[in-house]
């Protein structure tokens, strides 16, 4: 039987937002997911631009697996370019976009990082 993926929330954010469901093995990887939802907002949906001068923005993760004991994580997260590009080896080699060796340069060009922090960093998010 295949392992179940634990189901995390956004329980409060330095921009106001809470709420998603992010399915994961771990909470750090939830975490990520959960990063990469607040930058892509703070990005694009005009309710948070004004945020768009955060180098970090701080989260609480709160596990709602079914059977779990619902356990809160803090997070801090960036979004850092990469020094080089990533490239990917494809499945099929006759693939257009492929070079001679098989790979294909991925798009992405920034990394969402995440850490955790203390709790008492988190005073001034109202949750």
């Amino acid at each position: 039987m295949a392992d179940k993926k634990r189901t995390f929330t956004i329980l409060a954010s330095e921009i106001g937002f809470n709420g998603g469901d992010y399915k994961s093995d771990s909470p750090k990887s939830a975490a990520r997911k959960a990063a990469k939802r607040l930058f892509q907002l703070v990005n694009k949906d005009a309710a948070y631009h004004k945020f768009k001068r955060l180098e970090s923005i701080k989260f609480i993760l709160r596990e709602k697996t079914s059977g779990s004991d619902k356990k809160t994580y803090f997070y801090e997260s960036t979004v850092e370019e990469l020094k080089e590009p990533i490239f990917i080896k494809v499945k099929d080699p006759s693939n257009k976009d492929a070079d001679a060796q098989g790979y294909i340069q991925y798009p992405i060009t920034k990394e969402v990082k995440v850490s955790s922090c203390p709790q008492a960093h988190f005073d001034h998010i109202q949750h």
